[in-house]
């Protein structure tokens, strides 16, 4: 998803409203040409109108850690190259989603020059399962899809992320 789509403008508006003070993205809202119509979408279209010259947002590789004390994970953006030939890399390795069939979320995203070059988004849930019948869980979510290697992840010493060496049910080997 590119910072063009409407999701990341609502994203974008929602944030600068909560968070004026991050000023990059002002830039971002530039080059996106429009806002979304609601208050924040009114704050952005101001600062826009009256923040000289407009900031530019600093597109550099962070680490944003997940859980209460920041120990379940991350998720990473890494960033290499200028602008028109940077190659850009997400991997995911968060608790999101614990409780409803990936336990693991673990994924990569990799783009290089603005295109999808590898997408792994580490959800077991429609990928080779049957999809589920009249909104029950899969059998799966219980078993295989709570396991690294559902997640086409590299597993070390058969230990799924957060040390889990196997979970209820028989996952494949």
């Amino acid at each position: 998803m590119s910072v063009d789509a409407k999701e990341m403008v609502v994203a974008l508006d929602v944030t600068y409203a909560r968070f004026p003070e991050l000023t990059g993205l002002l830039g971002i809202a530039a080059r996106q040409g429009r806002v979304m119509l609601s208050g924040a979408g009114l704050r952005v279209a101001q600062a826009l109108s009256t923040v000289r010259p407009l900031p530019e947002f600093p597109f550099s590789s962070i680490e944003f850690r997940d859980g209460a004390d920041g120990t379940k994970g991350a998720l990473g953006i890494l960033r290499s190259g200028e602008e028109k030939t940077k190659t850009l890399l997400v991997m995911k390795c968060a608790a999101q989603g614990m409780g409803h069939g990936h336990f693991d979320r673990c994924g990569i995203v990799l783009y290089d020059q603005g295109r999808e070059i590898l997408q792994d988004y580490g959800s077991a849930r429609f990928i080779n399962v049957e999809q589920k019948f009249g909104g029950r869980y899969l059998p799966e979510n219980t078993s295989w899809a709570k396991q690294t290697i559902a997640h086409n992840t590299i597993t070390v010493d058969g230990r799924s992320q957060f040390a889990e060496r196997r979970t209820k049910g028989k996952a494949p080997r």
